[in-house]
């Protein structure tokens, strides 16, 4: 599903079978379907991680990438404990149904919004260039690349006053 769709839809639809397989969780009383509705929420997980990843790796400037996987990280891993708390509290105040219902809502909006996200920033072209980048293949000692201000090249093949600019990403998928 990773490969096939790209990152707003595959987040939309993995957490939308997420959402679908937690109501359902929660109104069968089969423990077989049970199990496998569980089973198939749990197995969207994966998928959205790897999609959320890719699409953070796609936004984040090459010099902010271990800043913001660090904090991605961190943050994951501090509010990991408040989930099982939180669903027990709920469970006894709320009751199963009403604390599943809630959580597979939650669940539909974070797809909503993480989706509108990755569409905005993935599909936003990138700021053209003046010429090919080292990245596009050209050489850095080429005197043919200038940008729109027709400044020389550096010795890094970047043009003075361009800015920094990370390499466009392309999905081959």
């Amino acid at each position: 599903m990773a490969r096939r769709f790209p990152a707003a839809r595959g987040i939309a639809l993995s957490t939308g079978v997420a959402a679908v397989a937690l109501v359902g969780f929660a109104t069968v009383h089969d423990s077989g379907a049970a199990a496998f509705l569980l089973a198939l929420a749990s197995a969207c997980g994966p998928v959205v991680t790897v999609l959320l990843a890719t699409a953070q790796i796609r936004m984040t400037p090459a010099e902010l990438q271990g800043r913001v996987n660090s904090g991605t990280g961190f943050l994951a891993q501090a509010v990991s404990p408040l989930g099982p708390t939180l669903a027990a509290v709920c469970t006894h105040a709320f009751g199963l149904f009403p604390t599943v219902l809630g959580a597979a809502s939650l669940v539909v909006l974070l797809a909503l919004v993480g989706g509108a996200v990755a569409a905005r920033h993935l599909h936003v072209p990138p700021p053209a260039t003046g010429g090919r980048t080292v990245a596009d293949g050209a050489g850095a000692d080429r005197a043919d690349v200038r940008g729109t201000d027709d400044a020389e090249p550096t010795a890094t093949g970047r043009q003075r006053g361009a800015g920094e600019q990370k390499p466009t990403v392309r999905n081959y998928g």
